[in-house]
């Protein structure tokens, strides 16, 4: 039934079951609706003594359902939408005179739509084939020919298809497809009292500040909207750079649930013409774009308030529509309000607007006025809510991002088109009344789709990374709501059902128990240590920060990363490795290192700072064409340099200028060159262009030179027969023997010793720089062989990685196996290893929902130790596939007092000890056992670490780490790393106010409070690169490699 509820009449009746329901059911509705008032209309469902009642409101028209049997309320509540839809879209518009003069063809409608009680067909192009729509033509037929029926007298060739969405044989003169995100903020701020004073009866005046104020609610409603006119069957594929924002999701029917599943990405069939493939919502944002800033003063009979409306977080886009709309308090007799900027209006029922249009950029909009009380009262008690709308073109507020759009099955290539679009909507609700079901701000009518498989009737999916079977969309208008007044009962407003959701959250959240994750002791764990750091309580004391405000701790390391900062000729150029007042030999800590200086980069960039970080990438770029020479040998031509110095030189005339004099490792320790620094540098270059939108940078000739000379001399050919890279002992992060000689899983570099500023590579790491180079590079004659070379090292990298470095319980047992010295291309140990070569520690060490990936593969040797970097950087990159990132984080939390201990987070795992130090470092006095590389713990491997489990969904190991951290470093100083196994005492020879301990801290506390900013600094699966092994595009007699396996670890 639909009835107008102004006139409370029903307009249209429809019984679709054989048992009659009578319409004094309508009567009991209207009777609850007057006396509940407006909060009853936002229940979407409604219990009768006699029914159960769905309704849905749409422009004053009530769809209203009844049933009286159990059945999903999700199902009637979808269907009244869909019927909304589609009346809507046929009549061009929906109200009662609308409906009235359209009888026949709503009745006819209802009839395809619905069937004895289950939805049926309800896909719009399906529908058109079926029944016209109305219009001047054949209205003026009906009246000539007395045939009022719109039916057509054929079934759509559609219905019998396994796509019923699409018309058969469609052809276009112009294949174009155009993609619109179109998302919606939902925003509620609560006012905060200056000097947080509540105002007393007897206060002669008081104020009232909201731009500081506490955000309570952001999120983000958001569609994926497509117009397709695309000839034949065309199979499409849709991806995004940065999925793991998403929190709920829907789908068109046409979507493929297993690629959703498995890799995040969109597969379909488009149905024809315009239609809504997706809509997601993104919850707990920590900002708005705009902020409103009201004061008001209440004295004497009068009330003055003073409006400010302004930018808080540029995005990068103009700001439009701009509309502050509040409902005068009851006791206000007349207002006299008048702006700088834009038009104020008073409407009769108290209703004030106030239209910026466009932030100026001159000035800051701002309304003031005078508020005259009834006679009898002296001060306004209540004060208004402040709703602000208004659109961004081009920008997508919550940072989602269409990667790309592949197409199959088209005999030409189409045109695609992609755009963005912000907008928010007022309305006059303080707090928002959740319905079930999807909503809409926008102007035009949104599309839903049926949750019955039924005929022709697609299904209706929804995903929520929060285990929630319910979509709490709702259709209620939503807007960006300054309150000023504090909420009381906001939550009575929402329906059971969503109360059902929210308790349904709590049980899936985890709970974790002091003294940690097991209830039997970890093995190994010394709770001599543990209990008596517990006893000491010097770092335990936790500091009380209200929500939004800087701890001591973060505001102290703000200052000290600030005075590492190095200028050169008066521009910041990069930050010291450490900065200790304190240290008379400072040795190399006072360079600038180039893989120190990322943390601190990542930091400066997610401030909004990034002069420096351009400064950094472009004279760092400049030192790469440095001669470097080393007894008489000059390395490849594109090696970049460790660190670099400012010295001052001094001219004629006392005059004096400043020079970078750079290190390639002729001062190293060992004389090793240091490759990690490129590939460190365009890691740091892609994250700058991601972050600040600045990518005219990564497209100057310069730039795009110095990436092609870093990446052939790490693609440059060799003996070698694998795709990792071959690197020497000590030239990593790890600058001693530690025997990581060969193809190590990680380039350690960053944590190299100042002393030698090493060149290793770390497998993650080079993969992470070859897909930042397939970004990176532009495409042509020049660039095209390289591109290819690159594409063909990811393939073959990442499937070498997975397929021989990962171990898990499975994997021992299958090692522990192996048959040794097979020769033959089917030989299953292809390394030859030897199965005693597996530790003992590893077999009682490795839990069994977890694995990892391994340090280090040679012919006959692996090392079984735990990187911690590599394996991060392997999640971060999408290195290992998604089931083994999981089993990595699984393993770091079953392991957590081994891996993490009392300072986040061991370097490798486990330490050298006995005779394998002695004999593998060489006796190395600063290597001793869990110390320094050789098992220490290092803090500034906390932003990968946050980085990593922001990307798999794990913040709450995040948060772990970093409030375990937060506790310590500033007491102790910033240390460089600490010693012992559960990391308790700061490293024997480690450097205080270590910068990029310092800069990981910050780092890793502000992804935490912008998870979604995370996206841009990882990667999701390239399923492309499983499909372009070289192997399987040579026909030969030898056996192609199994990419399938590694293919089939994707789809898990």
């Amino acid at each position: 039934m639909a009835s107008k509820q102004k006139f409370m009449e029903v307009m249209l009746e429809k019984q679709l079951t054989g048992h009659w329901v009578d319409r004094a059911i309508c009567s009991w509705f209207w009777d609850q609706s007057i006396a509940q008032g407006d909060s009853f209309k936002h229940l979407p469902v409604i219990a009768s003594p006699t029914h159960y009642l769905f309704q849905v409101n749409r422009e004053g028209v009530t769809f209203l359902a009844c049933t009286q049997v159990e059945m999903p309320p999700l199902m009637a509540i979808e269907f009244l939408c869909r019927v909304a839809d589609v009346l809507s879209e046929y009549l061009g518009g929906l109200n009662e005179d609308l409906i009235k003069d359209n009888f026949v063809i709503v009745y006819e409608l209802l009839d395809e739509m619905i069937d004895n009680g289950f939805p049926l067909t309800t896909e719009p192009n399906i529908l058109r084939e079926m029944i016209a729509p109305p219009n001047i033509v054949s209205k003026v037929l009906s009246v000539v020919t007395g045939n009022t029926s719109n039916m057509s007298n054929t079934l759509p060739g559609a219905t019998g298809s396994c796509v019923p969405w699409r018309k058969t044989d469609l052809k276009h003169s112009s294949n174009e497809i155009y993609v619109d995100l179109v998302e919606e903020m939902d925003a509620t701020i609560n006012r905060v009292y200056r000097n947080s004073q509540l105002p007393k009866a007897s206060d002669s005046s008081f104020f009232m500040l909201l731009r500081d104020g506490v955000l309570v609610k952001c999120e983000i409603y958001g569609e994926v909207q497509v117009n397709s006119h695309l000839s034949g069957l065309p199979d499409l594929t849709l991806s995004f750079a940065n999925t793991s924002i998403l929190n709920d999701v829907r789908f068109h029917p046409c979507v493929r649930l297993r690629p959703w599943e498995s890799n995040q990405i969109l597969s379909f069939v488009p149905p024809d013409g315009q239609f809504k493939l997706m809509s997601y919502r993104i919850k707990k944002l920590k900002s708005t774009p705009i902020y409103v800033k009201p004061q008001i003063t209440s004295d004497s009979g009068t009330c003055r308030i003073s409006l400010l409306v302004g930018i808080r977080n540029d995005p990068g886009k103009a700001i439009d529509d701009i509309n502050v709309q509040f409902q005068l308090p009851p006791r206000v007799l007349s207002a006299d309000l008048t702006s700088n900027y834009g038009t104020v209006n008073i409407l009769s029922n108290k209703t004030c607007t106030w239209s910026i249009g466009r932030m100026p950029k001159d000035k800051t909009p701002s309304m003031t006025g005078t508020l005259v009380l009834e006679t009898g009262v002296e001060r306004l008690h209540v004060f208004p809510t402040f709703l602000v709308g208004f659109k961004i073109l081009g920008v997508a507020l919550s940072g989602l991002k269409i990667e790309k759009l592949d197409f199959k099955n088209l005999p030409t290539r189409p045109y695609k088109g992609f755009r963005a679009l912000t907008r928010q909507k007022c309305d006059f609700y303080s707090y928002p009344s959740r319905i079930l079901g999807n909503g809409r701000i926008i102007n035009r009518t949104q599309k839903l789709f049926c949750v019955m498989r039924n005929s022709s009737c697609g299904q209706s999916r929804v995903f929520s990374r929060n285990f929630n079977g319910i979509n709490p969309m709702g259709t209620s208008k939503r807007g960006f709501r300054v309150i000023a007044s504090v909420a009381s009962d906001f939550r009575n407003h929402s329906t059971s059902i969503e109360k059902t959701r929210v308790n349904n959250d709590k049980n899936f959240e985890r709970i974790y128990v002091q003294g940690g994750f097991n209830a039997k002791k970890p093995l190994g764990l010394e709770n001599a240590d543990l209990d008596e750091h517990a006893a000491t309580g010097q770092h335990e004391k936790v500091e009380s920060v209200k929500e939004g405000e800087e701890s001591q701790t973060v505001k102290e390391a703000w200052k000290l990363l600030e005075n590492a900062v190095v200028k050169y000729c008066g521009s910041p150029i990069g930050t010291l490795a450490a900065n200790d007042p304190n240290d008379k030999l400072p040795l190399n800590y006072d360079q600038v290192f180039i893989r120190d200086f990322i943390p601190s980069a990542l930091a400066f960039l997610l401030k909004g700072e990034k002069e420096i970080v351009r400064n950094f990438l472009l004279h760092t770029l400049q030192l790469q064409s440095w001669e470097k020479t080393v007894d008489c040998y000059s390395p490849g031509q594109g090696l970049m340099p460790a660190s670099f110095k400012v010295r001052t030189v001094p001219l004629d005339d006392n005059k004096y200028e400043e020079v970078l004099d750079p290190d390639f490792g002729e001062s190293a320790i060992g004389r090793v060159a240091p490759v990690d620094s490129g590939l460190w540098w365009i890691i740091l270059l892609r994250a700058y262009g991601k972050i600040t939108g600045d990518y005219g940078l990564q497209e100057r000739v310069d730039v795009q030179t110095g990436i092609k000379l870093i990446i052939n001399l790490c693609l440059s050919d060799g003996f070698d027969m694998f795709p990792s890279l071959l690197v020497t002992d000590g030239s990593c992060m790890i600058d001693r023997r530690m025997g990581i000689h060969g193809h190590p899983l990680e380039i350690q570099c960053w944590i190299a010793s100042r002393k030698d500023p090493s060149t290793s590579s770390d497998e993650a790491l080079f993969y992470s720089a070859l897909r930042c180079s397939h970004e990176l590079l532009s495409l042509d004659d020049g660039s095209k062989n390289l591109v290819n070379a690159i594409n063909n090292r990811l393939s073959a990298l990442s499937f070498h990685i997975r397929e021989y470095y990962w171990v898990d319980m499975k994997k021992i047992n299958e090692i522990y196996r192996y048959k040794t010295e097979e020769y033959s291309t089917e030989a299953t140990n292809k390394f030859n290893i030897y199965p005693e070569q597996i530790p003992h520690w590893l077999m009682d060490w490795i839990p069994e929902e977890g694995g990892y990936l391994i340090g280090n593969l040679q012919p006959a040797h692996m090392d079984f130790r735990f990187f911690t970097l590599g394996n991060l950087w392997s999640i971060v990159s999408s290195l290992s596939t998604p089931k083994q990132n999981e089993a990595i984080l699984n393993l770091i939390e079953a392991k957590w007092y081994d891996l993490v201990g009392l300072m986040p987070l061991k370097i490798c795992y486990p330490a050298l000890e006995s005779e394998d130090w002695r004999i593998i470092t060489g006796s190395d006095p600063k290597n001793t056992p869990w110390s320094y590389h050789n098992g220490g713990s290092w803090p500034t491997l906390l932003w990968q670490f946050t980085l990593a489990c922001i990307k798999m969904n794990r913040l709450d190991l995040a948060k772990k780490a970093v409030d375990s951290a937060e506790k310590r470093l500033g007491v102790d100083q910033w240390p460089e790393y600490y010693d012992t196994r559960y990391g308790k005492f700061t490293g024997k020879q480690a450097r205080l106010y270590q910068t990029w301990t310092i800069a990981g801290f910050l780092t890793s506390k502000m992804l935490l409070e912008n998870p979604e900013t995370a996206s841009l600094l990882f990667w999701e699966e390239d399923y492309d690169l499983l499909e372009n092994c070289v192997c399987a595009l040579k026909k030969s007699g030898r056996k192609k490699c199994s990419r399938g396996a590694a293919k089939s670890q994707i789809l898990v």
